[in-house]
């Protein structure tokens, strides 16, 4: 008798013993073996089923990453003006379109069974998640467009598509390509004032937004970086009292072959110069307005836009330093693509 009361109690400890130990292991991880928590742009933890077989993209940034790290054929879905962009235009193929960026079309999204929608993080707005939510469909939001995200951002994505090494090989590329910047700058004793204009006339970029980051990064000072808010519409009067040195404008032009694109960019650059009275800025005196299409203007290929501004800020500094060939090389090893086009004017070297 004594004997099984003994056994009894034995069987009883264990029990408790291993509940105990079950509860911690389910303390630490509250997920299924087969679910990847990752954090978003909202600093949400979102828990993502794996493996993920069909993706929807709401921008094209989203896109561009995905293709770096090998993975277009789990994409089922992407926003409107991907079709329309000679960059996507030949490998998008029979993708169905799912609407605007900031306006999808949800009843579309669900019907393509996505394991997971990719979107900005304010843009759509809450509307996504609750509808994504009635059709068990998760939404990652991560951005991709500002240079101190990007990286974290990319082995992000990588954990959720099992890509992680060729997320490593495309974040190295990114901090190789940042370094040979920063280096030549580090130790620039005055930086060049600059006036970035955004894609609407007298629209200024400042703090919190990607633009802003990219002239940091370059060794340039920001003549709005005392504003309170990412994109403020400016006067050419506030302008013509700051005194840039160097102007970056922004064009939403889709890169296209050179001659196209030059031209077009050209244009607007001697609509900038031929403002009100800006003939009395040093930096339109000085030849130093720039023109930037939006395909290197923040975003994933925002780096390449960074070593263009460097290099107008520092000739000397970045003399021999292609940003072109820094173009070339990323379409080549990561998009599987030749560059043949033209993001800046004017072009480095002279129109090829």
């Amino acid at each position: 008798m004594y004997r099984n009361v003994g056994r009894l109690i034995a069987v009883l400890l264990f029990l408790f013993f291993a509940g105990g130990v079950a509860q911690d292991l389910l303390a630490n991880d509250n997920v299924p073996a087969h679910t990847v928590v990752v954090t978003d742009a909202r600093g949400r933890s979102v828990h993502v089923p794996l493996p993920v077989a069909r993706l929807v993209l709401l921008n094209s940034d989203a896109l561009e990453v995905v293709s770096a790290l090998g993975a277009m054929n789990m994409v089922a879905g992407v926003p409107q003006t991907v079709a329309e962009d000679p960059f996507w235009k030949n490998r998008v193929g029979e993708m169905q379109a799912v609407g605007r960026w900031n306006e999808p079309n949800y009843e579309v999204i669900a019907t393509l069974s996505p394991s997971a929608v990719i979107a900005y993080a304010h843009q759509p707005g809450d509307e996504l998640e609750r509808k994504m939510a009635s059709f068990g469909i998760t939404v990652v939001r991560l951005d991709f467009y500002r240079i101190s995200t990007l990286k974290r951002e990319v082995e992000t994505l990588g954990r959720i598509l099992e890509r992680e090494e060729a997320a490593s090989r495309l974040v190295e590329w990114y901090r190789r390509a940042e370094l040979s910047i920063v280096e030549r700058v580090r130790d620039c004793p005055v930086r060049p004032s600059v006036y970035i204009e955004s894609y609407s006339d007298y629209h200024t970029a400042g703090p919190g937004s990607g633009a802003h980051e990219m002239c940091i990064l370059a060794g340039g000072r920001n003549i709005a970086e005392n504003f309170t808010i990412p994109y403020s519409e400016i006067t050419g009067e506030w302008v013509l009292s700051q005194q840039p040195d160097v102007i970056v404008k922004a064009a939403n032009i889709i890169g296209g072959k050179l001659s196209d694109t030059s031209r077009r960019l050209s244009e607007l650059r001697n609509r900038i110069t031929q403002r009100p009275a800006w003939e009395r800025l040093r930096a339109v005196r000085q030849d130093r307005v720039y023109v930037m299409a939006n395909d290197i203007w923040t975003g994933p290929r925002a780096i390449i836009g960074v070593a263009h501004m460097a290099a107008w800020m520092y000739p000397e500094r970045f003399r021999g330093n292609d940003p072109e060939e820094l173009h070339r090389r990323y379409c080549k090893d990561f998009q599987g693509v030749i560059y043949e086009g033209c993001c800046v004017y004017p072009i480095p070297g002279g129109v090829r």
